[in-house]
């Protein structure tokens, strides 16, 4: 319905990177860094249907501004460690930042950020060939609602090597995207 929602046009410009080093020191250590970029940009201004408010005054026209920016980045490192025979354990840091620019949908004025950092662990041990346990966490921070803890526990039992029943239970807890 072109009154309503008059003919434009829209500018918008995508971009993603994503970065990642992996370095294996050995058999039982393996050291990840990587970082990741999304970016949508859409510039789309135009104006509205024509009032016309006579006899209070002359037509007029108004401005609308559909534009809409976002962009995120994520930096993480991970260490993936197997050093004891029947144990393993992976843990890790992150920081990203997400930014988001509206006039229509937020405000004029207003560019949102919000960082959030990261810590997590898991540990898994194999306590015979048919038993094995896994307990994990993530600490998460924020500057919206505060820090936050995820626990994890699993129960692995293999009654055939190709065969597995798992029991798990956790709290997860994510913070809305802006």
């Amino acid at each position: 319905t072109a009154g309503i929602r008059p003919v434009r046009d829209s500018d918008n410009v995508n971009a993603y990177q994503f970065l990642k080093w992996e370095h294996t020191p050995d058999t039982r250590n393996t050291f990840v860094l990587q970082y990741y970029l999304n970016l949508h940009d859409r510039d789309d201004v135009s104006t509205g249907k024509t009032f016309d408010p006579a006899p209070l005054g002359d037509p007029f026209q108004l401005p609308l501004d559909f534009s809409l920016n976002t962009e995120r980045h994520n930096l993480e490192f991970t260490h993936h460690n197997s050093s004891l025979e029947h144990t393993r354990f992976i843990w890790g840091l992150s920081a990203q930042l997400d930014r988001v620019e509206s006039p229509y949908f937020i405000d004029d004025q207003i560019e949102l950020d919000r960082e959030t950092n990261r810590a997590f662990f898991n540990i898994e041990h194999e306590i015979d060939e048919r038993h094995i346990v896994q307990l994990g966490t993530l600490y998460e921070s924020n500057d919206f609602d505060g820090d936050r803890f995820s626990p994890r526990f699993s129960y692995i039992f293999k009654p055939e090597p190709n065969h597995s029943f798992r029991y798990s239970a956790s709290k997860a807890i994510r913070q809305p995207f802006v």
